[in-house]
């Protein structure tokens, strides 16, 4: 039997003993790391409905991830910001997702950290996120097909239903809404607006041929500056205006579907949970909010003789009387 001698037998246990505090040591880095990770919330203006998602995602992912870290950082442009703002005041070290808040902070992002996964938020179109790497999205509009359906739930006698849309900015939604209503036998009822001038001519023709008025996120067809001409325009021809918002809800539009701002805080949450324990989020990276709430206008109603059942009443989270 070959011996060792007692020194060289003390010099390899405080060998092993090394490997084995190195491993230590590194499998709590790791552990800690992926306990801990750095959750940047980048925006670029305020508002109380962003506030409500930022403040609720929050406090979900205390649920899922309560060691993570998070910074909230408010940018005024591109031009502005550089990576040493938006790392951990503790460690230095980038985040390792980021949340943002609009397109302008989802520009921001790609920018200053084209490889950090990015999940954004607060956003009505799809089409800047395709070219866009490590970038999963939950949309601020519901598909038509959902915006239908509660067309349906609330005004269930509508057979033409009008739109008013700039080609240039909305056809891709068009075709959409176009299909989503061949499904449900609506006929849909266009007419072209290139510039507020012709915002008269298309209610005219709304007049005579629709029964109902759907606004889309427009801003050729629906600002402030149109507001007061389309509201007068539903109220005199008894037909009702479906709003873009609870704002124009309050002015005098039937009723408007929103987004549940605390429930797309709460999905956004969830999904960059999974995107921080697996990576990217699978196959589907472009996402619609999950909740609807919409608002009704009681005198609105009335005035346009309406029947309209006493659930969708109850059920509508802002009701103007």
């Amino acid at each position: 039997m070959k011996r060792v001698p007692a020194k060289s037998s003390c010099w390899f246990t405080i060998f092993v003993a090394c490997l084995l505090l190195s491993a230590l040591l590194n499998f709590g880095h790791c552990a800690n790391s992926q306990a801990s990770p750095l959750i940047l919330l980048l925006d670029t203006h305020e508002s109380a409905q962003r506030t409500q998602v930022r403040e609720a995602f929050k406090v979900r992912m205390q649920h899922y991830l309560p060691q993570a870290e998070h910074i909230y950082y408010l940018a005024e442009s591109a031009a502005k910001v550089n990576a040493s703002q938006l790392v951990s005041p503790k460690t230095k070290s980038p985040p390792d997702i980021i949340i943002a808040f609009g397109s302008s902070a989802l520009e921001i992002a790609h920018t200053v950290f084209p490889d950090i996964p990015v999940l954004s938020t607060m956003i009505l179109r799809e089409e800047p996120l395709c070219s866009k790497k490590n970038n999963a999205a939950i949309l601020l509009q519901f598909p038509p097909e959902v915006q239908l359906q509660w067309l349906q739930n609330i005004l269930p006698r509508t057979k033409r239903l009008g739109i008013l849309y700039d080609p240039v900015r909305s056809s891709i939604l068009i075709r959409e809404v176009e299909e989503a209503a061949r499904k449900k036998n609506i006929e849909t009822v266009l007419f072209e607006v290139n510039s507020p001038k012709q915002l008269s001519a298309g209610l005219k023709y709304m007049s005579r041929n629709a029964d109902v008025l759907l606004a889309i996120p427009d801003i050729t067809v629906y600002s402030g500056k149109t507001a007061k001409e389309v509201l007068l325009f539903s109220y005199r021809n008894r037909i009702p205006f479906v709003g873009l918002s609870s704002t124009w809800v309050k002015a005098g539009a039937l009723y408007a579907i929103e987004v549940d701002y605390q429930d797309l805080g709460r999905q956004a949450a969830a999904l960059a949970n999974k995107i921080l324990k697996g990576g990217p989020p699978g196959k589907t990276r472009v996402f619609d909010p999950e909740k609807v709430a919409y608002s009704l206008n009681l005198r609105t109603k009335d005035h346009l003789r309406l029947n309209i059942a006493n659930d969708i009443i109850k059920g509508s989270s802002i009701v103007f009387d």
